[in-house]
């Protein structure tokens, strides 16, 4: 944590986070991430960036193929760099500008009918308009606050390497209640949708560290993803606290195809350590429809 001016206690402080990870897999990750608010908290910008060489498993890139196929193993490489700008317009109430541009390729993969047809490399450079409500205290882990946005993000054909312009969807609201001195209880709606022709690199994966703990991230693949969950944040002793969390979702590949039995549960419990103030260490026990898995990571999940 940091502030750019010393000076201004005022000032909302700034993080950065740096990741990397390397295995005798052959998996080796670079991430660099964070946000720097600015003199009288008018505005911030928010950034990501990630290069990784990944072995992976595949089930398929729909719901319905991901449901029946066994899991087939690949090695992706993707490189990304998203940034945000947000500019506070009045009170709580920020607009903002997103450039994102994505890089993947898969250079290797078992059995190649799993990605029915499409190429193995894409690159894609997004630029997106938002909307967004923000009451949240401190963003890596929020104790009281509202968090709502609405995104949409074009990707243009003339700068990316598909022969169509797309666009994608985002909703998002999050809320954050104290509901004795050392509970919280916290609630994430998602949504994200894409168009029927999307390629796989910008079709929704479930799973992963933040939504839809549990799963294995691109365990179901599609165009569009909804989840939702609830977690109650509890101080233990001191340093120490522990979280419950429940909810469900799933991916669809139209609004028209939707169907609330593909909804899947996820639903576990969780450790903290305050290594720093507000900032935790986090490990997660996850389970999902006939799955489960550890999360190791840095703040909270949402």
């Amino acid at each position: 944590l940091y502030r750019l001016d010393r000076t201004d206690s005022i000032m909302k402080p700034s993080d950065v986070n740096i990741m990397g990870n390397i295995s005798v897999s052959g998996l080796y990750v670079i991430a660099l991430g964070g946000n720097n608010y600015f003199k009288g908290n008018r505005s911030r910008l928010s950034y990501e960036i990630s290069f990784a060489n990944q072995p992976l498993k595949l089930w398929g890139i729909d719901y319905a193929a991901c449901a029946d196929n066994p899991a087939t193993n690949y090695t992706r490489r993707k490189v990304m760099v998203d940034i945000q700008y947000l500019y506070r317009m009045v009170d709580r109430l920020l607009l903002g500008v997103r450039s994102e541009v994505s890089y993947a390729n898969i250079i290797k993969i078992d059995n190649p009918s799993y990605l029915q047809g499409q190429a193995h490399s894409y690159t894609f450079t997004g630029i997106g308009l938002s909307l967004q409500y923000d009451s949240r205290d401190f963003i890596p882990n929020p104790q009281k606050g509202i968090y709502a946005m609405a995104e949409v993000t074009l990707y243009p054909q003339f700068i990316s390497s598909y022969d169509k312009t797309l666009a994608r969807t985002t909703l998002i609201f999050d809320t954050y209640h104290r509901l004795w001195e050392s509970g919280i209880i916290a609630t994430d709606l998602y949504g994200r949708f894409n168009g029927k022709d999307t390629p796989w690199i910008l079709r929704e994966q479930l799973g992963g560290s933040t939504r839809m703990r549990g799963y294995y991230a691109g365990r179901y693949i599609d165009n569009n993803i909804l989840s939702c969950q609830v977690e109650l944040r509890q101080r233990i002793y001191k340093r120490i606290g522990g979280t419950v969390w429940g909810g469900c979702g799933t991916v669809f590949p139209s609004f028209h195809d939707f169907n609330w039995r593909n909804m899947l549960p996820t639903y576990g419990v969780g450790l903290r350590w305050e290594f720093k103030h507000r900032v935790n260490i986090r490990i997660d026990y996850g389970f999902g429809k006939h799955t489960s898995g550890f999360i190791f990571n840095v703040n909270e999940a949402f």
